[in-house]
């Protein structure tokens, strides 16, 4: 009963988000016109593409759904929301999410273990070590805990589609795979129940979320009912 809950939580959050932000044709021109901006007014955390598309619009948002569609105070939404760009959202996110404690491994797909040994035995310029810190994630008293990989795919044909989810996935799962780690003072509890990854698909044939529905029926369930992770793949409108 938790899990379909927590499925149509997060359905609801992507009908919600889908309903209250651009369709690609606009959305491509505003994100453009956002990091220009941004640069001008030194909006740090909108001055790359994906920021914009994050700090702009998706965060905000789901701060509103919380209230909106769960029934949570501005206060508790706001305790609820964690964002890397926090300092930036005031009202909206109250802290940071990342994972206290540092380990060694990293959430890029194809690495030979070669490469890995040399960077676990310091001989090479990459830090050994990572303290892991997911773009946005959901605490209590959200009514479930949540780490969100956000993407945005802003075109690009189904080559480069299928290489972005299959990144993207995976880093969506490997956050999901760390163990879980007590609150402290700086530092929110990493113990979250699923992982989503959501992503803008602003390419003209919509490529990434067509890499998705391609995939075999029993592999894209198996996503949510093998390894709780929820693919959110927006487009506006």
């Amino acid at each position: 009963m938790k899990n379909k809950n927590a499925f149509e939580f997060l359905h609801g959050l992507e009908l919600f988000l889908n309903s209250c932000i651009p369709c690609p044709e606009d959305m491509v021109d505003q994100i453009l016109s956002i990091v220009d901006q941004s640069k001008e007014n030194e909006d740090t955390h909108k001055r790359f593409p994906e920021g914009a598309l994050l700090n702009e619009f998706i965060t905000p948002n789901i701060h509103r759904y919380l209230i909106e569609k769960c029934g949570l105070s501005e206060e508790q939404a706001c305790k609820a929301v964690l964002s890397e760009s926090f300092r930036n959202l005031s009202g909206i996110a109250s802290a940071s999410p990342s994972r206290l404690e540092p380990h060694p491994f990293q959430k890029i797909v194809g690495v030979k273990p070669k490469d890995i040994i040399a960077t676990w035995r310091g001989e090479k310029k990459t830090q050994p070590i990572t303290r892991s810190c997911p773009d946005m994630a959901l605490r209590y008293p959200s009514p479930h805990t949540v780490i969100f990989e956000g993407k945005y795919f802003p075109s690009g044909g189904m080559n480069a589609a299928e290489t972005a989810l299959i990144t993207d996935l995976y880093q969506a799962f490997f956050y999901l795979g760390l163990s879980p780690h007590p609150e402290t003072e700086t530092h929110p509890a990493w113990e979250y129940e699923y992982s989503c990854l959501i992503a803008y698909d602003a390419s003209e044939k919509s490529s990434l979320k067509e890499s998705w529905l391609a995939l075999d029926t029993a592999v894209k369930k198996a996503f949510w009912n093998g390894a709780n992770i929820y693919v959110m793949i927006l487009s506006g409108g």
